[in-house]
């Protein structure tokens, strides 16, 4: 983004010296070239003027009476000596003079032939004989002999070619210098907001200590310095609420501990009354059979907390370890649901932490067990390139859309009129998944669904080139 907006503000600025430097140079162009017109206009006219008041007059009053007289005088040489490229007269008796015969089919616009019947000299530029040229007309005081003198225009047209390509190229120079300087003035305006966009990005990523240098005291510094204060504000409450986890992890995981003895006492208490339930009263076996279920569900929570509490700390890095997805499977199915669990294919040996493994699939299991009672539970897996994928799918209700992402928060419970469980069962498998650098996602389909990716190692191989480890055929749907 921040890249478009200064080509944005690189392109706006070339656009404006562009814009300016065409309407500048069609200025100039317009106003030189009038310039040169009016100019050569001037000048014809006035060397029209002088040849029709002064120069014809001089050669005697029936010079301009017809051809004949006229050809009698010096006028040919004079109005030519004078710059004229040639000239036309026209007697009005149907035999013109030309200077040169290319000028006989000579034929004013006109305009000018109006303006000269009016006794006023007119002009005209057109091409003759393949010439740019500027035509003079006029007409003597009472005569009706009509002037018509030639001048080569073509100095204007050359004047204006070499005034397009000089403009052409200061325009290029210019445009060339405004794009240079577009280029430089957005980066250097721009710098502070680069500066404060990193730094954006840098506080973002977690380096809290993060500033922007104050440069200047417009309205980039004011930005700075706001910058710099969020920053301080965010870092001094990050660091509260990072205090604040910390005393409540440590206040969960003394309270955990301190937990442990009395709670030990306590169930050594209630196995005690359990095995001695022959000898009590039918309403004493009741309360003892409901004490050894709390105390037993009251040390899994205490467990649990103090599980939850080493994985926030990292107190315990994953370890790698051969096994056996199929036999870990297996085993942990008979366990935790008997009779209900529908194995899939599954990979064999493998390299992942055991720990964390078994801790996933095992609560995954508890969490069908304890939501969808009885229903079949399927189980397949497989290898994809360094990840490995275990999907565990119950056939029971599944969680309302609505829920479905909360399910892994802690003590979330999506029945709390359940009795039993603790709600972080599921949390804990999803911190065990990222511990491992991998992920625990569930999803509704004909039940509720995890899918759980994990990265683990290639297979280990023999020297035979076979996977070592016991071998599952993948082929053969096992219930457990």
């Amino acid at each position: 983004m921040r890249r478009g907006f200064r080509t944005r503000v690189t392109v706006l600025v070339i656009g404006l010296v562009t814009a300016t430097v065409v309407i500048v140079s069609l200025a100039a162009f317009g106003i030189v070239s009038s310039a040169l017109r009016a100019q050569l206009v001037e000048n014809g006219v006035a060397q029209a003027e002088f040849n029709i008041t002064v120069l014809v007059p001089a050669a005697g009053s029936g010079s301009d009476t017809n051809r004949t007289a006229f050809e009698e005088t010096e006028l040919t040489q004079r109005f030519l000596s004078r710059g004229s490229s040639g000239f036309l007269i026209d007697f009005g008796d149907g035999d013109p003079y030309a200077s040169r015969p290319d000028l006989l089919a000579l034929e004013p616009s006109e305009p000018v032939e109006t303006l000269i019947e009016a006794g006023r000299y007119g002009f005209e530029f057109a091409e003759v004989a393949g010439t740019p040229s500027l035509v003079v007309g006029a007409r003597r005081p009472g005569s009706e002999t009509s002037y018509y003198f030639v001048s080569d225009a073509s100095v204007l047209v050359d004047s204006r070619s070499t005034l397009i390509r000089f403009l052409a190229l200061g325009a290029a120079v210019v445009i060339g210098i405004g794009a240079l300087a577009a280029t430089s003035i957005a980066r250097r305006v721009l710098r502070p907001v680069s500066v404060a966009s990193e730094a954006a990005q840098r506080l973002a990523g977690g380096d809290l200590a993060t500033r922007v240098p104050v440069e200047s005291t417009d309205e980039f510094g004011s930005l700075s310095e706001a910058f710099n204060t969020m920053a301080s504000s965010l870092q001094d409450h990050v660091g509260a609420l990072e205090r604040a986890e910390a005393r409540e992890r440590r206040f969960v995981a003394d309270v955990s501990h301190e937990l442990r003895t009395p709670l030990t006492a306590l169930s050594n208490e209630a196995h005690l009354l359990t095995g001695m339930s022959d000898q009590l009263p039918d309403a004493g076996r009741r309360a003892a059979e409901l004490l050894a279920e709390d105390v037993r569900r009251f040390r899994r929570l205490v467990e649990e907390l103090l599980e939850i509490n080493r994985l926030d700390a990292d107190a315990a890095p994953a370890s790698r370890s051969q096994v056996d997805i199929a036999r870990l499977v297996e085993a942990l199915a008979a366990e935790r649901l008997p009779g209900v669990v529908s194995i899939g294919p599954l990979p064999g040996l493998v390299e992942i932490d055991r720990v964390s493994l078994e801790r996933i699939i095992g609560n995954i299991f508890d969490n069908a067990a304890a939501h969808a009672p009885g229903a079949r539970v399927d189980v397949s897996g497989a290898i994809a390139g360094d990840s490995l994928r275990l999907v565990i799918g119950d056939h029971g209700p599944g969680v309302d859309p609505e829920l479905l992402d909360q399910i892994f928060d802690r003590f979330f419970k999506a029945d709390p009129s359940r009795r039993g469980g603790s709600g972080l069962g599921l949390a804990i498998a999803r911190r065990h998944a990222r511990r491992m650098g991998g992920e625990l996602v569930a999803e509704n389909a004909d039940g509720l669904r995890f899918v759980l990716d994990v990265p683990v190692t290639e297979p280990l191989r023999g020297e035979d080139g076979r996977e070592t480890g016991a071998a599952h055929d993948e082929s053969v749907e096992r219930t457990t």
